[in-house]
C-alpha cells in the first residue's frame, strides 16, 4: 500500500480554510497513487478549545465535506477532527472516511493533555480501535497517545501491523516525538504513520504553540522511512505490511512477554 502524511498549517476555527488546503493535499496524494492520506490533529479547527466547543454542533458539515473529498479522488482519508457525542463535550476523534464517502470507523483520544486542560472542553474516548483496512489491521492513536505505550501494545497484540497517530507535537518536544515514534514502532514490531502540523498557533493570553513538523513514516525495525521538514508538504512511501508479521515470527517479542507478572 502507499500512504501520505499531509503536513499542514491550520488556522484557528477557519474551518472553510483549513478544509480547502486540505482539499489539495488529499489531491496531490490522491495524484501520487496514495490509498491512504493522514491529516494533522484537529486539522480543521485548531486548538482554540474554547472556540471548537461552541462550532461542534455544526462541525457534521466537514465531516461530508471530508467523505466527499475521499469519494472524489477515490483515496481513504484519516486524521483528527471534532466529533459530537452523547455526552456535553465533543470528543477529538481520529475517523477513517473510505473511498465510497463513509466513516467506517471512529476512534475518540482517550488520553486527554491535562497540562493545557483538554479535560475541560473534550470527552475522552473510552474504546481502542482497529480497523481491517485492505492493506491489513491498522490501529489509531492520537498525539498525547504516543507517551502510553500500554495503548500500542494492546493494539499490536491483537494484530495492528500499522499504527496511525495524528498529531500537534508543538516546541520544545521535538526529540520527544522521535523518540517516542521510534520506540513504540521497535517495541511493537509494527510501521507507525504519524502526521504532525506545520506552523503556529496563538491561543490568546501570549501563549502561541509552535509546530515542528516532522511528520515520519517508522517501520517495525525503527527506522525511519520518510520525515517531513518543519513546511506544509506531503510525505509518501510505499509500506508492505507484511514485513510486521515477519520480524514477528523471527523475533518473538509477543511470545517471550510474561503479562502475568506485570
Amino acid at each position: 500500500m502507499k500512504i501520505s502524511l499531509a503536513q499542514m498549517a491550520v488556522k484557528t476555527l477557519e474551518v472553510e480554510a483549513n478544509l480547502e488546503k486540505g482539499a489539495r493535499l488529499i489531491e496531490e496524494a490522491a495524484k501520487e497513487g496514495s490509498d491512504l492520506v493522514v491529516m494533522p490533529e484537529l486539522w480543521t479547527t485548531g486548538f482554540n478549545m474554547p472556540g471548537n466547543v461552541k462550532i461542534a454542533q455544526e462541525h457534521e458539515q466537514a465531516h461530508l465535506q471530508i467523505a466527499q473529498l475521499a469519494k472524489k479522488h477515490n483515496i481513504w482519508i484519516t486524521g483528527s477532527v471534532l466529533a459530537l457525542n452523547t455526552e456535553e463535550k465533543p470528543s477529538n476523534a481520529a475517523l477513517l472516511f473510505s473511498p465510497d464517502g463513509e466513516i467506517v470507523s471512529s476512534y475518540r483520544k482517550m488520553h486527554l493533555f491535562s497540562l493545557v486542560n483538554e479535560g475541560d472542553y473534550l470527552s475522552p474516548g473510552n474504546e481502542i480501535i482497529q480497523f481491517d483496512a485492505p492493506w491489513g489491521k491498522t490501529g489509531f492513536t492520537i498525539c498525547y497517545d504516543l507517551r502510553f505505550p500500554e495503548l500500542f501494545r494492546n493494539l499490536a497484540v491483537n494484530g495492528s501491523e500499522l499504527i496511525i497517530c495524528p498529531a500537534g507535537f508543538p516546541n520544545p518536544r521535538k526529540e520527544h516525538w522521535r523518540t517516542l515514534l521510534r520506540a513504540r514502532a521497535i517495541e511493537n514490531q509494527c510501521f507507525i504513520a504519524a502526521t504532525n502540523r506545520a506552523g503556529s498557533e496563538h491561543l490568546g493570553k501570549g501563549q502561541t504553540m509552535e509546530f515542528f513538523g516532522a511528520s515520519s513514516i517508522i517501520d517495525p525495525w525503527g527506522k525511519t522511512l520518510a520525515e517531513a521538514d518543519d513546511s506544509e508538504c506531503l510525505i509518501s512511501r510505499e509500506l508492505d505490511l507484511t514485513e510486521a508479521s515477519k520480524i514477528r515470527n523471527q523475533m518473538k517479542v509477543f511470545e517471550d512477554r510474561r503479562p502475568e507478572l506485570y
